[in-house]
């Protein structure tokens, strides 16, 4: 009995762990470059300009489809 309930909280320990592992993210490799915030409905910044080859962070501030287009 002991060694089942034993055996069970080492599983859900373990298990845990890896889930935990999992959520490290390496800032060193995210975007440096500018940041959009996005609404509800739009985004916050209306347009942006930046160059080819440029990073863009874009920032979801809620659970909402966005779609994003080029310019002319």
């Amino acid at each position: 009995m002991y060694k089942r309930i034993l055996f069970g909280l080492v599983l859900f320990g373990t298990i845990a762990v890896l889930l935990g592992a999992c959520a490290i993210v390496d800032t060193s490799t995210m975007a440096s470059g500018p940041s959009v915030h996005m609404s509800g409905t739009n985004f916050t910044q209306s347009s942006i300009t930046i160059h080819k080859g440029d990073m863009l962070n874009l920032v979801d501030d809620v659970a909402s489809t966005h779609i994003i287009t080029n310019g002319s």
